[in-house]
């Protein structure tokens, strides 16, 4: 079976989830010519791939959205290079002979943007067009509840239910020096993930509590990123909105207690293990300092929490329903 599947950027979230469905896959089909899509430069780490590499339209942080969105009408992913596979999976517009395929990972009318301009292009432009995306496929993986509901309320059909995982052989508990509380954070420095509010709570809270950043502007290996989660005492998530969040079931795989806010879709899935907060700065500070007050308690809940994040939501489990799922929805088509 040949197959193309759309990465992009490959550094974030959502990102990382479709390389490992991508290495999924060719672990279990090694027979399978996969074919990866990538912008700026080939990745010598997946040199068991064929790569396709292609230039950003935009290179500016504030509209880099808008190249998934025109790198869906390319030529260069047209539907003549398209027709040469059984499968394309990612946002793309041509139409071919090839089984569409894409992932939607939460509720994208939920989505809360903190500048006028962003909310004016997200929900005027990039929304409405995502939304006609999603209907043009041949299937839509979900990859959370709230993502399933979505995509039955906007009209798609053909919706194969699954979740975001961890790598469980990545991330898992290390014994913690002690030292003085130290909050961390993982992502980026846009504006919807809250940093400024979680920076200020942590200010407020004095000089017993530090904070560490990581993603703003020092990405890591996935190694690092696992002595990082094991070094701190909390993990807090305090964005307006995430339409799933790998970094919740990462911290809960390496059993750190964690504070995520009401925004996070990864949330409602694991609700009895983390501390909920809103994300302004008295509710996140108020989160951070009960954690640090029944620290022993919410270490057992994190500790359970890691259990419940292994069995639920490992990659290998994840991926297998899922690819079963996918692969009888090409194969029907195909044949």
């Amino acid at each position: 079976m040949k197959i193309f599947i759309w990465i992009g950027y490959k550094a974030g979230g959502y990102e990382q989830r479709t390389l490992g469905f991508a290495k999924f896959l060719k672990r279990r089909h090694p027979d399978f010519d996969i074919t990866l899509g990538f912008y700026e430069s080939r990745h010598e780490q997946f040199g068991e791939f064929k790569q396709v590499v292609l230039p950003y339209i935009f290179s500016w942080k504030k509209i880099i959205g808008f190249n998934n969105l025109f790198n869906a009408f390319r030529p260069a992913l047209g539907t003549k290079f398209l027709d040469q596979f059984d499968m394309v999976y990612g946002k793309l517009w041509h139409k071919t002979k090839a089984v569409k395929m894409m992932r939607v990972a939460g509720d994208n009318d939920m989505t809360i943007l903190t500048t006028w301009y962003a909310r004016l292009a997200y929900f005027k432009i990039l929304l409405p067009m995502d939304k006609v995306f999603f209907r043009r496929m041949d299937a839509v993986v979900s990859a959370s509840p709230d993502a399933t509901k979505f995509l039955y309320r906007i009209g798609c059909k053909n919706v194969i239910e699954s979740l975001n995982f961890v790598d469980t052989t990545l991330f898992f508990p290390m014994k913690k020096a002690k030292k003085p509380f130290e909050v961390l954070y993982v992502g980026s420095g846009d504006p919807r993930k809250n940093l400024v509010n979680l920076q200020k709570a942590v200010n407020e809270l004095g000089s017993e509590y530090t904070l560490t950043t990581i993603g703003v502007n020092n990405w890591v290996s996935r190694d690092q990123l696992r002595r990082f989660y094991n070094a701190c005492d909390v993990v807090v998530v305090p964005s307006y909105f995430e339409s799933f969040c790998n970094v919740v079931l990462e911290a809960m795989a390496c059993s750190k207690p964690l504070v995520v806010s009401r925004g996070v879709t990864a949330s409602r899935l694991v609700e009895p293990f983390v501390t909920l907060c809103d994300t302004d700065v008295a509710s996140i500070k108020k989160a951070i300092s009960d954690v640090k007050r029944d620290y022993d308690k919410r270490v057992k809940l994190a500790s359970t929490g890691c259990d419940y994040v292994v069995k639920n939501f490992s990659e290998d489990g994840i991926l297998n329903k899922e690819c079963q799922g996918v692969l009888s929805f090409v194969r029907s088509k195909v044949d």
